[in-house]
């Protein structure tokens, strides 16, 4: 892993295994917690789960907070790339990203844009919450 790819004040690279928790907010905002090294062998089973979560149930927003992320490998776009068709199939409109990190605000805009899903970032959670809030008025 090179300096960019590690999130602003990682320090030394780390390898802990990505992870991803899921909860839900409100019943039409769900939480996406990515957290530790994100790659396709560390968190190519959460689409799956993900798919099988949001089955039965649609979305308006989704919130993918990446404060948590210690790295990421190239191969990490495949799994997000699917979370990402996943929420927009369930009806989100708009993903929240939460990082100050730029390089996942780049492979998050890539990923955003081949799936076609509107996303935008934020530095802290609060924010996009807020945003979210904002969102839900004016329509």
């Amino acid at each position: 892993m090179t300096h960019s790819q590690r999130p602003p004040g990682a320090g030394h690279p780390r390898k802990d295994p990505g992870a991803i928790r899921f909860h839900f907010v409100t019943p039409e905002v769900l939480d996406l917690v990515w957290t530790g090294y994100i790659s396709e062998a560390s968190c190519g089973q959460y689409p799956a789960q993900l798919e099988h979560l949001l089955a039965s149930r649609r979305i308006s927003y989704a919130i993918f907070d990446a404060l948590g992320v210690s790295g990421f490998s190239a191969d990490s776009r495949v799994a997000g790339g699917r979370m990402l068709a996943i929420c927009k199939q369930a009806g989100a409109r708009r993903v929240m990203v939460v990082t100050e990190s730029g390089p996942i605000r780049m492979i998050g805009s890539t990923v955003a844009l081949a799936t076609g899903m509107s996303i935008r970032f934020f530095a802290t959670r609060s924010e996009a919450l807020g945003a979210i809030e904002q969102h839900q008025r004016e329509e």
